[in-house]
């Protein structure tokens, strides 16, 4: 969440940007006993996605918390210093912290009077009650009354009134006391939680985010008697009549716990005789912290960095970016002569020997790279591809190709697609007569494309997991295009969208020819939109995204980076060192997140 605040009144003044993506820790310490390498990923990743979406808000300084998960993991602490080292300052908070965060969440969203505020926090597995002194009532959550509901009824057997009685008994025994300031007269209720909450549920059934007992007691008489798919089409019902407002998703899977949800509700508020509730959806505790200054201090958050500052960020491998990709381009030969080429390596003399390439693999590792793509001219010319996978793999590392496909056999993937985690084909034109002209191919390039992505999906039928990559060089001949079609039915996962870049020495010559404007590329991008609906991630970048934005590394094994519209060079890495060869290119981390760069496989 951005926002601007004032944080002397503890006032939300303007919300500027929300967005939420689940991510089941609890489940994985299930699992693990801690939180996955995968998972602690898989959370920068989306972290780092919500940062490169409000970079352009005036976003002054950046923090996050961690809560129960954090608490009950084994390696809580070790996992929130990854986020702090990433530049998300993260900090594992108390549950009376979580107390203050509710109250000053509830505070700021619902402008009630402090000494009359109780805010109450449900979550999945328990709730909690918070005063303005921080005085703190815990208690159960919604865990409890799905049990109490299976040990009453079978799966989909529709709820009766002696199932409700049953159920609300039960709560009412089990329920903890509530203290003598929960039950003051003039006390005012406001309930915070996300759209799944329990008083979500009841605002999307009931019609009001403002509700007594009986209004709860009315709702649950109107889903009696009702099936699932009968419960499923009461809450279609409640959201159509919202509209965005609703903040609720109709899951197929939640039909049974609809009513258990309902009367957990029912059952706290006449137990701790709650006469009304205000309901407010958060994105967990994101207002309070924003808000709540002695809170906000205990993480130290830090000012986020200037392009400036990050370009020399890098340092040595404890203190390497998180999910830095290096490009290789391991061969410096192609059987391609594609006019808009960037890498023709001509004055390169020779690819590193095997021994070399394993050298330059290990070096990557030990300074923290995340993955390493493979690249040429065409990689599967370089007979030594499948042992660099195979090494990078072993050692940890990611791996990805970009390849034109011409030379990518069945027997080669069967061999070594073990060892790819992302495939990465090069298409510009779904008309094969404009890739010959522009020397992508012999006028059969789009079949081989198609080939090799349903090669791809036959590998992962079988157990295989090779994301498939689509990069797309957009010219003046091709902006007009539409590929929709050709994306859903290769099942492309992601499509690297490039405006094709002029390169002194590489493609000058022939850029005038092929070169389009801003708005037509834009145009292009526009075009596909929709088919992020279909879970395809666009990654479209422009020459800007493109400059100073890519650790490259050519096939001789020097860094090189285009600067100006021409390429500079390091040292050789294996003489200079990894740092050392950094420093002598110019790489600017801010726009590599920018550009996407940051994500996980």
């Amino acid at each position: 969440m951005v926002a601007e605040v004032d944080a002397t009144n503890r006032r939300i003044l303007c919300e500027k940007f929300k967005a939420s993506e689940q991510m089941l820790f609890l489940s994985d310490i299930e699992k693990h006993g801690k939180i996955s390498d995968e998972a602690r990923l898989q959370a920068l990743a989306i972290m780092s996605k919500f940062i490169d979406a409000t970079t352009d808000m005036g976003v002054q300084q950046t923090a996050a918390i961690a809560t129960q998960a954090f608490r009950q993991a084994q390696n809580g602490q070790e996992v929130v210093d990854y986020f702090t080292a990433a530049s998300v300052p993260t900090a594992i908070v108390s549950p009376e912290d979580e107390g203050r965060f509710g109250f000053s969440g509830a505070l700021s969203l619902s402008g009630s009077a402090p000494d009359k505020l109780v805010a109450w926090d449900c979550g999945a597995g328990s709730f909690q009650f918070t005063s303005e002194k921080f005085e703190h009532a815990d208690n159960h959550g919604s865990g409890t009354v799905r049990k109490l509901a299976s040990s009453l009824l079978n799966p989909g057997q529709p709820f009766q009134a002696v199932h409700v009685e049953t159920i609300n008994r039960q709560l009412h025994a089990q329920l903890k006391g509530f203290p003598p300031w929960m039950v003051r007269q003039d006390n005012e209720f406001i309930a915070i939680g996300t759209g799944q909450s329990i008083f979500n549920q009841q605002r999307i059934l009931g019609g009001s985010a403002r509700f007594t007992v009986e209004d709860v007691i009315s709702t649950i008489k109107s889903l009696l008697g009702l099936d699932n798919a009968s419960l499923l089409a009461k809450e279609m019902e409640g959201v159509a009549r919202l509209g965005p407002a609703a903040q609720y998703t109709v899951k197929q899977e939640n039909a049974e716990y609809i009513l258990p949800k309902l009367i957990l509700l029912l059952s706290v508020m006449q137990k701790a005789g709650i006469p009304q509730v205000r309901f407010f959806e958060t994105l967990g505790n994101c207002s309070a912290l924003l808000v709540h200054n002695s809170l906000w201090d205990k993480i130290q958050p830090a000012p986020i960095a200037s392009s400036a500052a990050a370009s020399v960020m890098l340092g040595d491998k404890e203190r390497a970016k998180p999910f830095l990709t290096i490009n290789w381009h391991l061969e410096k030969d192609c059987n391609y002569k594609c006019k808009f080429c960037y890498a023709h390596f001509a004055n390169t003399p020779a690819n590193l020997s095997q021994i070399d390439g394993f050298k330059l693999l290990d070096a990557m590792k030990n300074f923290g790279i995340y993955k390493v793509n493979f690249a040429g001219g065409e990689p599967l010319l370089n007979k030594n591809l499948g042992p660099y996978l195979r090494h990078a793999k072993e050692l940890g590392l990611h791996t990805s190709i970009i390849t034109n496909a011409s030379l990518l056999t069945l027997s080669w993937l069967r061999e070594f697609g073990g060892f790819i985690d992302q495939l990465g084909i090069s298409c510009d034109s779904l008309d094969d007569q404009v890739n010959k002209e522009m020397g992508r191919g012999f006028g059969f390039h789009v079949p081989s494309v198609a080939r090799a992505f349903e090669r791809v999906a036959t590998l992962n039928a079988n157990g295989f997991k090779i994301q498939a990559k689509l990069n797309t060089v957009v010219m003046r001949q091709t902006f007009r295009e539409d590929w929709s079609s050709f994306i859903l039915k290769h099942r492309i996962r992601r499509w690297k969208i490039f405006k094709v870049l002029r390169i002194e020495g590489e493609n000058d010559k022939c850029y005038d020819d092929i070169s389009l404007s801003d708005e037509q590329f834009q145009q292009f991008v526009d075009r596909h939109k929709l088919l992020e609906q279909h879970g395809v991630i666009l990654a479209p970048e422009d020459n800007e995204d493109m400059t100073e934005t890519y650790l490259m590394v050519s096939p001789d094994g020097k860094f090189f980076q285009n600067a100006g519209g021409a390429y500079q060079h390091s040292a050789p890495i294996l003489s200079c060192g990894m740092e050392s060869g950094l420093a002598q290119i110019k790489f600017d981390y801010s726009k590599y997140q920018r550009r996407g760069g940051v994500y996980a496989l």
